[in-house]
């Protein structure tokens, strides 16, 4: 058996952010081959990937980050019916015809007669009924895979502009034209790789005698850390009572397709936001809009249901169906490079039964010196940033409780 005084599961971002606090007697357990987890770039040819839409905003930077970073004064679009109109929809309703427009704010006088006990009827009641119809619900539906009574009112938590806000979480916000690995290298740089067991994932756990048992063996530990999704590591605990929660548990999965292409486009928005059914992805996102480059770069992102297989030929064929049908291409356009990036889970369902049980099991974990955090560790939706603070805090607190 392997002892260590921090043992934490996953080498992601967040993970990594903590033992480079910790900065002494851990190890890591890593499912995969390599570290970095959804934050990881993608050099083909001549263009860089990322897993998505990953930027940096919402907190302080240093002015040596500042250096190496772009900074972008966002542009976002909504493509509807044949038209784009500013992103987010419910602010620019105005830009609708003037009958679609009138019935909006006619729905909006009305809003209050429904019971925000859920994300359908919340959006209903803070927007009225007509403008949620005609984008609110198609569009989240579609990313989320799921219908929108069943998520929590606040899932959306402060990415979600609230009314009469003329500004979001990332009106401005910060990219490293190397891709976002490239911005946090020297978190991942200031690992010992010695510490870190790859292609090692948890079967069980024993709480009582702080012991993990992985497909590579057991360790031992005085801390334990936890960054993969809180229903697997819930499960190696708790075995007996999974199956009670389960149902509270679930969530959708993203296929991110990045391509290059070998001239640019004329659309200059940084963001796509697609309800349309018949079009596959719901958002595109344009890399060299972003850092200026003079061929397309975009990424197309495909929500899908948790138990689907994805076939990335197909997909990939009806993503540039849809590029062409947006007019973001057409047949002169060729494919020069490309990569695909399946997230699972990607976005997280989050019910009020949920975020109960995450809570009442930190509570106790907590006593037993065993935490769970990050994006998917504490189920919620939250920002790599989010994340980056979440794991210095906790590792500072775990130094104060050794001095």
């Amino acid at each position: 058996m392997i002892k260590t005084k921090y043992l934490i599961i996953g080498a992601g971002l967040t993970g990594a952010t903590l033992a480079k606090c910790l900065g002494e007697d851990y190890i890591i357990l890593e499912k995969s081959n390599s570290v970095g987890g959804l934050c990881k770039s993608f050099y083909v040819k001549d263009f860089v990937f990322d897993c998505g839409g990953h930027f940096m905003h919402g907190f302080a930077l240093r002015e040596q980050q500042k250096e190496q970073l772009l900074q972008i004064k966002k542009i976002s679009k909504i493509a509807y019916k044949n038209h784009f109109i500013d992103y987010p929809f419910q602010n620019n309703i105005h830009q609708l015809s003037e009958k679609e427009y009138k019935r909006c704010m006619q729905d909006f006088e009305k809003r209050h007669k429904y019971k925000p006990l859920h994300l359908k009827n919340y959006l209903y009641y803070i927007y009225g009924k007509r403008s949620v119809d005609l984008f609110l619900i198609p569009y989240n539906e579609k990313l989320y895979c799921t219908k929108l009574n069943a998520l929590d009112k606040d899932c959306f938590g402060r990415f979600f502009p609230k009314p009469n806000e003329n500004k979001s979480y990332n009106d401005t916000f910060y990219y490293d034209a190397l891709g976002c690995e490239h911005f946090f290298s020297s978190t991942f740089h200031a690992l010992n790789m010695s510490k870190i067991i790859f292609n090692c994932f948890y079967t069980s756990i024993d709480v009582l005698h702080k012991i993990v048992y992985t497909n590579q063996g057991a360790f031992q530990y005085e801390y334990l850390i936890n960054t993969s999704p809180f229903i697997h590591f819930y499960k190696a605990i708790y075995s007996n009572s999974y199956k009670k929660i389960k149902k509270y548990f679930k969530a959708n999965k993203v296929l991110v397709i990045n391509i290059g292409f070998n001239k640019n486009t004329s659309i200059h928005s940084h963001w796509l936001y697609v309800k349309d059914p018949s079009i596959n992805f719901y958002r595109v996102g344009f890399y060299s809009n972003i850092t200026g480059t003079n061929k397309l770069s975009v990424y197309a992102e495909i929500a899908l249901k948790q138990n689907a297989h994805v076939h990335k030929k197909k997909q990939m064929q009806k993503v540039l169906t849809g590029l062409k049908k947006l007019n973001i291409i057409d047949d002169s356009f060729q494919v020069e490079a490309c990569n695909f990036v399946v997230c699972d889970p990607a976005y997280v369902h989050i019910n009020r039964h949920s975020n109960l049980i995450v809570s009442n099991f930190k509570n106790i974990m907590e006593k037993e010196q065993v935490y769970t955090i990050g994006r998917y560790g504490n189920w919620e939706y939250s920002s790599m940033i989010d994340n980056v603070k979440e794991a210095e805090s906790l590792g500072l607190k775990i130094k104060e409780q050794n001095k």
